[in-house]
């Protein structure tokens, strides 16, 4: 009995899992694509696309400086027969996210001696 690989053909997104709660300053999002994708992209919130970067067999994308509230991603890739691969939305939730403009501590007073 020959069992083969079966080849993926489809463009999933990893993590963050559907509604996940992310509560980290930093987050990087995994995504699965087939094995002859030329480039993969994200978009959050139907914003510009952004490339990712491939390792281990996965397509990465680092995330920060994000706002508190529910966000969606979107891939895409294109493969090397120039036919492009789009991934269902995922939607997820940021909690605790980066404040943008953090107020400077208040400065400490001299007391007169």
């Amino acid at each position: 009995m020959t069992t083969t690989a079966v080849e993926r053909r489809t463009l999933e997104i990893d993590y963050p899992a559907k509604n996940e709660v992310v509560n980290s300053l930093n987050y990087t999002f995994r995504i699965s694509a087939p094995e002859d994708a030329a480039a993969v992209e994200v978009s959050v919130d139907r914003g510009a696309w952004q490339l990712c970067r491939e390792s281990c067999g996965h397509w990465w994308y680092d995330w920060s400086g994000f706002k508190p509230g529910t966000h969606s991603l979107s891939a895409r890739a294109v493969e090397q027969t120039g036919e492009m691969m789009t991934s269902p939305l995922r939607r997820f939730v940021v909690e605790g996210a980066q404040v943008e403009n953090p107020e400077p501590p208040t400065p400490l007073r001299r007391h007169p001696r």
